[in-house]
């Protein structure tokens, strides 16, 4: 992993820190709603997610085939948690993983449009790690990559996103 990557992963961690799940949609939650499951079948999948920090998500959870999709499943409380995770993810895997993970976090980065309601929860600094990250992929993408045009757009997407976040930010 280069500097550059690192000091992502470092700007995520520091503005993601004292997020916690609280009452959000647990990983192994989505995959049940995903598959229409029962509230009891719900609450069984979620005791299965005994992380305390969202840095503790096994890798392998995000990268299995239920879990890459698990972000669309996601409320508010659920994505404010598990999105730097999955980003954390695409940073130390790179261009490296078979995962849809991967795409599926840059289409849930170019989804705060569709779906704004599950992005309340993201402050300036959060914002502005998002930002960093799709700037950093876009630094390291190779020419002419089938996903140039999506992390462009989903970098002007966070860029907008968190120069309102400042507006209102009266720190």
């Amino acid at each position: 992993m280069d500097f550059r990557a690192q000091a992502t992963l470092d700007q995520l961690r520091q503005a993601f820190e004292m997020v916690q799940l609280g009452s959000g949609v647990s990983l192994h939650e989505a995959n049940v709603i995903d598959d229409y499951g029962t509230a009891e079948q719900r609450l069984a999948a979620r005791a299965l997610d005994t992380e305390q920090h969202w840095w503790e998500v096994p890798d392998e959870a995000i990268a299995l085939g239920w879990g890459y999709c698990a972000l669309s499943f996601m409320d508010a409380r659920g994505l404010h948690y598990y999105l730097p995770a999955y980003a954390s993810w695409v940073l130390r895997r790179g261009f490296q993983s078979d995962s849809a993970a991967f795409e599926h976090t840059i289409y849930t980065l170019e989804s705060v449009q569709e779906r704004p309601g599950q992005f309340v929860l993201f402050n300036f600094s959060q914002a502005q790690a998002i930002q960093a990250f799709l700037q950093y992929l876009l630094s390291v993408d190779p020419d002419d990559s089938c996903f140039t045009h999506h992390y462009q757009r989903a970098h002007a997407i966070w860029t907008a996103h968190a120069e309102t976040l400042k507006e209102y930010t009266h720190d």
